[in-house]
């Protein structure tokens, strides 16, 4: 295994895990697009995703799989806390440069627990964004979603599910990197 000093400083680790996070916004943004849609309609408007991909990409085009981009590169530049949280929890943890198993899930669980802390709120609007299409309102920007979500539901509106998020973030998380430690 890496020591360390192989692995990184953690200001590496950090733009690491922003790169990163970034690079996954191209690809997830249209797939969670689709998925919102295809979650969040009140009538059968969709057979399933390959329906609802023919028909955005024949009535709205390209943009139509972006609408949500914006909170969603943000939400994904947080997996810079992921990693940074991950080794930082790491080193902490580590004895003798080792890291058991108990102490690998537990700093699994808290990157993920970090990542989602840091991100929620724009998770949210993201989702909010996406899901919105089904129902013919359409917010012109993440900040006009954004005062949509406070004017409707005050500050708790943006950590609506939060607790059922955290509760999935720690034992997934923890299995995450338990697994790819071991392998």
């Amino acid at each position: 295994k890496e020591s360390d000093s192989e692995r990184g400083t953690m200001k590496q680790q950090w733009v690491s895990g922003a790169i990163a996070g970034l690079a996954t916004f191209v690809v997830a943004t249209p797939q969670e697009s689709i998925k919102v849609r295809v979650q969040s309609q009140y009538t059968k408007t969709y057979d399933g995703t390959f329906t609802v991909t023919a028909r955005v990409w024949k009535n709205e085009g390209i943009r139509g799989f972006f609408i949500g981009a914006t909170p969603t590169a943000i939400s994904r530049f947080f997996f810079a806390n992921y990693i940074c949280a991950y080794e930082t929890s790491r080193r902490y943890l580590a004895s003798d440069g080792k890291l058991s198993p108990g102490a690998t899930m537990l700093a699994g669980g808290c990157a993920g627990t970090a990542y989602w802390l840091s991100n929620y709120p724009f998770d949210v609007i993201k989702n909010k964004m996406q899901a919105a299409v089904n129902s013919g309102k359409k917010y012109n920007s993440m900040v006009d979603c954004a005062k949509h979500i406070y004017t409707v539901d005050g500050w708790k509106g943006f950590t609506r599910g939060l607790s059922v998020c955290l509760l999935r973030a720690l034992p997934a998380n923890a299995t995450c990197f338990l697994f790819l430690e071991i392998t």
